[in-house]
């Protein structure tokens, strides 16, 4: 039986040629985070020799391939508007670098502060991202451009910015671990609240207390009902499994191909402290 899901690993710059080798190995995609922070963020030289060597190790590559944006420290909300306009101009090389690699979809972090509760600072969230990525969309035709929940506390700030938004190459990229890790909302509030708007999922597992990164099934997220609910809803795009590790990424695939034999299971209460759904003998 074929896997709902299409499965794609992290491509960082330290083991690059490995890992497109056990991707193509495997039957897996790829995408590409080497660009999203470290020294290439500054260095435009080594940027160039980078995007260069993966043009060329991705031409024979035949799976499929996204990009992961740089992410860190930058929201396009700052009232700084040099701060901002450095978000922007990350953006903007990030997709420049991405079409060079063939990478379709790019995912960049939402960047919303949840501790900021104050109607005015959604407003300013909204206007910024709402104003932006129209523009970079336009900008690259062809790519789909995926915002990522990281401190979200919920699905509702990524909501009403896709209906703002309402753009076909601008949807949401749910991380399953952020939203286990920052959030007190269940998989099925996030998956419900998301639809129509999820075009590309993050899996990797924790334990709710920071995003660890561990194999599916070794921490607390709710596999099971999170698989259940893409039967009923659909599973469409791809997911990355953003773990460190051949073996972590082999654990996991066990894991989920073992969740998806067993038979479809009622709903049972969300609680905090969620417990594995299944262990894999390994």
């Amino acid at each position: 039986m074929a896997s709902l899901i299409r499965f794609s690993i992290p491509v960082s710059w330290q083991n690059h040629a490995r890992t497109l080798r056990f991707a193509e190995e495997h039957g897996l995609g790829v995408e590409i985070a080497a660009f999203s922070c470290g020294d290439v963020l500054e260095d435009e030289t080594l940027r160039e020799v980078m995007t260069r060597t993966l043009e060329a190790e991705l031409a024979e590559f035949r799976g499929e391939r996204s990009y992961h944006g740089a992410f860190m420290d930058l929201p396009l909300q700052s009232q700084d508007h040099t701060v901002a306009g450095v978000a922007r101009a990350r953006a903007r090389r990030d997709m420049e670098t991405a079409s060079r690699l063939g990478c379709r979809t790019v995912v960049f972090h939402s960047g919303f502060n949840p501790l900021i509760h104050e109607r005015r600072y959604l407003e300013r969230f909204l206007d910024a991202h709402g104003g932006f990525w129209p523009e970079m969309a336009a900008a690259w035709p062809r790519s789909l451009i995926c915002l990522e929940n990281q401190w979200d506390p919920g699905p509702e700030a990524l909501r009403e910015l896709m209906q703002r938004i309402q753009h076909p190459q601008v949807r949401v990229c749910w991380d399953a671990a952020h939203a286990h890790a920052h959030s007190e909302a269940s998989p099925e509030q996030w998956l419900q609240g998301l639809a129509p708007f999820i075009a590309h999922r993050h899996f990797s597992d924790n334990h709710g207390d920071r995003d660890s990164h561990l194999p599916l099934g070794e921490g607390g997220v709710p596999w099971g009902r999170i698989l259940q609910h893409m039967r009923q809803h659909g599973g469409g795009g791809t997911t990355v499994l953003e773990m460190r590790s051949e073996d972590a990424i082999r654990r996991s695939l066990l894991f989920w191909s073992a969740l998806e034999s067993r038979p479809a299971q009622p709903h049972g209460v969300y609680q905090r402290q969620r417990s594995v759904d299944l262990a894999v003998p390994l």
